[in-house]
């Protein structure tokens, strides 16, 4: 392993999987919160000593995410989705022992990447594969599912595309990538947990068979994953890659492909920079108006212009 100053460790999953995992099948009269909170201890202390790492900085998620600003829609498909039972008081002890950091308006996953340097001394640590379009170190723990991974995210980055066979015997393909390829990916594909369509719109259709013929209800109609794939795997810099993602978004939504591209953009793209003011630097297509027209303060919830 790799030795770093500082790891950046993503509270916001870490803390939510250590209450799942001890609350999950459970009455809640047979969990025990301290048995939890040694949990999340020693999964820091163990991602610490993995990493080689001379400190620890935990972060959460504030309230009043910014991207609410820029799509009212935004996650809302979780707004009844119920928390662990003890998941508030494990994040409250988490802010006092760990010195958890969090600042309204933001998520954990900006936090992290404007706390990552590109001097190879810190680490962002996270099974969220999303964090993987920010530069630098990654660090994902093992979980269930898979091993503990470290790497480096350079360049442009890349998209990638694997086949698998699933139980059945057929061929899948797992779409996915790093760095700014993999958030161009993100452009055209979306992220349908959080509400994002990416470029599709969402059309009603009926069901035409089983027991609930006849039923309405929404579909993505767009670009989807192999698409997506195809259409960046041979772009060799970031302005081609963008180039192919706005014909695409023109082709779907004619003259308003700029509006609908922006607002995709700066929900999925995490805030790298903020300014001596403390604006942030959101996302824009073109190199210069982001300099000029993607500036947000957080205190009066308006973007300024520059």
């Amino acid at each position: 392993m790799e030795r770093f100053d500082e790891c950046l460790i993503d509270g916001d999953l870490l803390v939510y999987a250590c209450v799942m995992a001890a609350e999950y099948g459970n009455e809640i009269e047979d969990v025990n919160l301290h048995e939890i909170l040694n949990a999340i201890d020693s999964k820091i202390m163990n991602i610490k000593a993995r990493l080689n790492a001379s400190r620890v900085r935990l972060f959460f998620s504030g309230k009043g995410n910014f991207r609410f600003d820029v799509m009212p829609e935004y996650k809302a498909n979780r707004e009844f989705v119920i928390p662990p039972h003890y998941l508030a008081e494990a994040k409250l002890y988490c802010m006092h022992r760990w010195d958890g950091e969090l600042e309204d308006g933001l998520e954990a996953d900006d936090l992290m990447c404007l706390a990552q340097r590109y001097d190879d001394t810190t680490v962002i640590c996270t099974i969220d594969k999303d964090m993987l379009q920010a530069r630098g170190w990654h660090y994902r723990w093992e979980t269930v599912h898979s091993g503990e991974k470290l790497q480096k995210v350079e360049g442009i980055g890349e998209v990638t595309c694997v086949i698998k066979q699933d139980s059945k015997g057929r061929n899948t393909k797992k779409i996915g990538g790093v760095g700014l390829k993999f958030f161009c990916l993100q452009l055209l594909t979306g992220d349908p947990v959080d509400g994002i369509t990416g470029c599709a719109t969402m059309t009603e259709k009926t069901r035409k068979t089983g027991k609930n013929a006849g039923e309405k209800y929404m579909s993505r109609d767009g670009v989807g994953p192999v698409e997506a794939y195809d259409t960046l795997a041979s772009a060799t810099t970031y302005s081609e890659s963008l180039r192919r993602v706005i014909d695409l978004y023109k082709k779907e939504f004619g003259d308003e492909w700029e509006h609908h591209l922006l607002r995709q953009g700066r929900v999925l793209y995490m805030v790298k920079q903020r300014d001596e003011a403390g604006a942030l630097q959101l996302w824009h297509w073109n190199a210069e108006r982001m300099r000029s027209e993607s500036k947000y303060c957080l205190e009066t919830r308006t973007f300024l212009k520059g």
